[in-house]
């Protein structure tokens, strides 16, 4: 029988679960689904860490063994130089507002994070945003640069006009994070509606296959799955060359994992791909 650990008075208030060997597994998932089941309540110690983490996501161990968006974890590569470039100097900007653009996993909200850092801004989500009063997310803009992501969701319509009339009377710099061209995010405003149809904005641009094998092993990292150079190269050079892909990718490994109790390797590419064309999704691989 598995002795419980002594607990400090601090660690004591959070019930986390007790693990038997046989619980943990070579890729973590018995571990990951084990501490989810603590989430409420860690979720108040930890917040906003992972208030709004997939369903698969083992987030919460990012919140407590580390910093979850560290630069020096960021896969840079060219297709990121205009964004980094615009980004990095907003005194530059044509306005004290920016919309940055770029698919799933692109690393967009990665890439906000570090610039938050590197220009001392706040950064939030947009449905974060969505919780405060007008008055609040204008007070939030006058009190330094700021960084909204998920902009594009149709969410805090009335909060992100809020902060659009604190930029016009002098708060900034803003940036706004969306999936596509600002033009497209949606909102129930017609007059946010015009002020994102009128934002300057940069794009991530399409990945090379390097990028492609650096964030996807970077993903499995985080979920504990090792995934060697050779066989992440194969998944990726047959697959679409896109970032779209790696979510299917991603899926694919997990579910090989957790239904097949296989580790990645080249003789099982195959069966992830299979498991990736089936991912609703993600585009189906090149065959």
């Amino acid at each position: 029988m598995t002795q419980r650990p002594r607990l400090s008075s601090e660690a004591a208030q959070y019930s986390l679960p007790l693990l038997e060997p046989s619980q943990l597994d070579l890729f973590g998932f018995s571990t990951a689904k084990s501490m989810g089941a603590a989430r409420p309540a860690l979720q108040s110690a930890f917040e906003p860490a992972f208030r709004y983490g997939g369903e698969k996501s083992v987030d919460v161990f990012g919140a407590l063994c580390g910093e979850q968006w560290a630069a020096e974890d960021f896969a840079d590569a060219p297709c990121y130089e205009d964004a980094r470039r615009v980004l990095w100097a907003p005194a530059d900007w044509p306005r004290p507002v920016m919309a940055l653009a770029g698919p799933r996993f692109s690393g967009k909200t990665h890439l906000a994070h570090i610039w938050a850092k590197h220009v001392g801004a706040q950064i939030l989500d947009a449905r974060r945003l969505a919780d405060m009063t007008p008055e609040l997310a204008a007070k939030l803009a006058f009190s330094g640069p700021l960084a909204i992501d998920n902009a594009d969701l149709g969410v805090a319509s009335i909060q992100l006009f809020s902060v659009f009339n604190a930029v016009r009377d002098g708060a900034g710099p803003v940036l706004l994070v969306g999936a596509a061209a600002p033009a497209s995010w949606r909102t129930e405003s017609p007059d946010l509606q015009s002020r994102f149809g009128g934002l300057s904005s940069v794009r991530i641009y399409e990945p090379d296959e390097k990028l492609l094998v650096q964030i996807l092993q970077n993903v499995c990292r985080k979920r504990f799955i090792r995934l060697s150079d050779t066989v992440a190269a194969s998944l990726i050079t047959r697959s679409d060359p896109q970032f779209e892909a790696l979510e299917a990718l991603q899926s694919g490994i997990e579910r090989l994992a957790t239904e097949d109790g296989l580790e990645p390797s080249l003789r099982v590419v195959e069966r992830i791909l299979n498991y990736a064309r089936m991912h609703g999704s993600g585009p189906a691989g090149k065959g």
